[in-house]
């Protein structure tokens, strides 16, 4: 069983916006993506022979956040494969009908129990508004006609449904073909960005609002290039601990006392950092500041505080051993990811074994400590 088609492939083109992450990598025939095919096929050839059709599906997936989490799970057992542990898949655990997804044992530490989960970052309907967006801009690359321009798009709203596009694009070519490259690069060195002519468009509530951006002479012949050269969106705001904090509290819950260590993986899809974490585990901090009248604000005025509603000090965060958290752990950047084994110091059971090897966080004297290891990508890789 193989996780890859074995056909021909001759495309080299770049993914288009609304096409998932397996079909692109089951398709292309870049060789950076080549050689990571051949590095998945090996790590799936070491999972268990019983339980590869499931994962297989999942990896194959048309969902992102279903391939992405199939991928996630082959990683993790690669790397604990490679540590010198054995793992079984879906072990039966006491009390409790649900199964973990692996339990892990080795000669040198405790057995313990790994829970691997995949946090998008976006609710269903998000996703579902970017499906639309996608495929808009999508039909918007493959309908402009421009030799000369490529388009700086500014997008503000979000469309409720599908659009046609051939109109708009249609538009949008014609209104490119009556500009001048020449004269428009001699607006922009003269005047600067704001200066250049500008076309919006409007449909419910939707806006698109596009700008010409002339090509150099080299680059007006070359063919087979997207016209949509930068894409802008709308600022909004930015909660990366709540939907970490939630997958762990739900996890923690899905079992009783499991009678070993129990860690919990999670590959945050989100450009998350390490204050999104320790505010995810323990809670979200807050800085008071207390005003008398007539007093100046300084350093003595406030104080930092937390709200302490974090997944370890949920009422079942101390069954969490440890959080093992990384950030945006996809197929072709794994290997540049960032990685984080955070220490539940409630926890009923410690974790101190193989994944300690990496950079990993604790509480000492109520005190953050973070100790440098190595990189996962040393165990992964075989010339790293």
């Amino acid at each position: 069983m193989k996780l890859f088609d074995e056909v021909a492939r001759t495309e080299t083109r770049v993914k288009k916006y609304g096409e998932g992450a397996f079909a692109y990598l089951n398709s292309t025939a870049r060789p950076e993506f080549e050689e990571t095919r051949a590095l998945l096929e090996a790590w799936f050839s070491h999972y268990p022979k019983e339980h590869e059709s499931d994962l297989r599906q999942r990896f194959r997936s048309k969902l992102d956040v279903q391939h992405i989490g199939a991928f996630w799970e082959l990683l993790l057992h690669e790397l604990l494969l490679r540590l010198g542990c054995t793992i079984r898949i879906h072990p039966d655990v006491p009390n409790s009908s649900a199964r973990p997804d692996f339990l892990i044992e080795t000669e040198a530490c405790e057995r313990c129990y790994m829970e691997a989960v995949t946090v998008p970052g976006a609710s269903d309907e998000d996703v579902g508004r970017e499906l639309i967006m996608n495929s808009i801009y999508d039909a918007l690359d493959k309908e402009i006609v421009s030799t000369d321009f490529f388009l700086w798009m500014d997008v503000a709203g979000i469309p409720e449904r599908q659009h046609s596009i051939k109109r708009l694009a249609a538009e949008v070519s014609a209104w490119l073909a009556s500009l001048d490259a020449d004269s428009i690069t001699q607006l922009h060195s003269a005047s600067g960005f704001d200066a250049l002519p500008r076309r919006r468009f409007e449909s419910d509530g939707w806006v698109l609002s596009f700008r010409p951006i002339p090509k150099r002479l080299e680059a007006r012949a070359q063919g087979g290039v997207r016209p949509v050269g930068v894409r802008m969106g709308q600022c909004h705001t930015v909660d990366h601990r709540t939907p970490i904090r939630d997958a762990l509290i739900e996890k923690a819950r899905a079992y009783g006392d499991l009678g070993h260590p129990y860690v919990i993986a999670v590959n945050a899809l989100e450009r998350i950092d390490e204050l999104d974490v320790e505010e995810a585990l323990f809670g979200q901090e807050n800085y008071v500041v207390q005003i008398r009248p007539g007093q100046p604000l300084s350093e003595d005025t406030g104080y930092a505080t937390r709200n302490w509603d974090g997944a370890f000090m949920n009422a079942r965060g101390e069954r969490i051993s440890a959080s093992f958290v990384a950030r945006q752990v996809q197929p072709m950047t794994f290997d540049q990811s960032w990685y984080l084994l955070w220490h539940n110091p409630r926890a009923m059971y410690r974790y101190d074994c193989l994944l300690t090897r990496f950079d990993q966080a604790m509480v000492v004297e109520n005190e953050k400590r973070v100790e440098k290891g190595v990189h996962p990508s040393t165990i992964l890789l075989p010339n790293a």
